[in-house]
Formats: C-alpha cells, structure tokens, sequence
C-alpha cells in the first residue's frame, strides 16, 4: 500500500540522510557543489531519495499485490 511505500521511503532516506552527514563531513568521501544546512548535506538530495524510493517501494508493493492476487477468479468476474 502507499502507507507501507511512505513509511519505508521515508526510513530508507532518514538512513541515507545519516551516513551522509558522516560520509560527506568525517570522511569527506564526497563533496556537494553547494552544501546544505544540516552538516553539508543539501535538503534536496533528501527530497530526491523520498521520491526515488517512494517510487521504488509502491512498484514493489504492486508486483506484490499483483503476485497474490486472484487472477481467474478475478476474470470470471469481469466477464460476467
């Protein structure tokens, strides 16, 4: 469900957030063209990662329900 998508998209970024805040400032494993507020980190890889992996995660959840589903019965229905 989109709940499910939302909740393990915004778990997933929260992790990513994390280790780029120590990748980018302890490390320094990598470098922002123009850095953000929060340890160098710019909100907008933030909001990139929701929406790549809230993407990600409602197309895995519709192959899942896709999988479980009850295709002829749903077809009799249909042609009825």
């Amino acid at each position: 469900s989109n709940g499910t998508a939302l909740v393990a998209a915004f778990v997933f970024s929260m992790w990513d957030f994390s280790n780029d805040a120590v990748f980018h400032t302890v490390n320094g494993a990598f470098w922002y063209r123009e850095a953000g507020a929060c340890f160098g980190v710019p909100s907008g890889n933030v909001y990139g990662w929701l929406l790549v992996t809230f993407i990600a995660f409602s197309g895995v959840s519709l192959v899942l329900k896709a999988r479980t589903m009850d295709w002829p019965r749903l077809a009799a229905d249909l042609l009825r």
